[in-house]
């Protein structure tokens, strides 16, 4: 079974995808010291995680600050793991690779 927690920071009504997305850990501030994200963007990221078969069992905060939105989301979730978790993910894309 796999799963994901998303821990947005406060959450806002104004329109999603204008501003930057951030993936981070243990309530880490975000550059600018404000922490909200707008509902639609939470949505967005949740939606990938759906469609995104090797990003499964993540925990991680989601933050926003003003900045370009965010395209590659896949990207973004990549940068939600632990950098432990990066060095799995890459070897079983690896593996995955080799024996197809």
């Amino acid at each position: 079974m796999t799963s994901a927690i998303v821990k947005p920071c406060g959450w806002t009504m104004a329109a999603g995808k204008n501003a930057t997305l951030l993936a981070s850990h243990d309530d880490k501030p975000t550059p600018t010291g404000l922490r909200t994200i707008v509902r639609a963007d939470v949505a967005r990221v949740m939606a990938e995680l759906v469609i995104q078969p090797l990003h499964n069992n993540l925990r991680f905060d989601l933050c926003s600050i003003e900045g370009p939105a965010n395209t590659d989301l896949v990207q973004l979730l990549n940068l939600a793991r632990w950098e432990w978790e990066r060095e799995e993910l890459i070897e079983t894309i690896t593996t995955t690779m080799r024996t197809s």
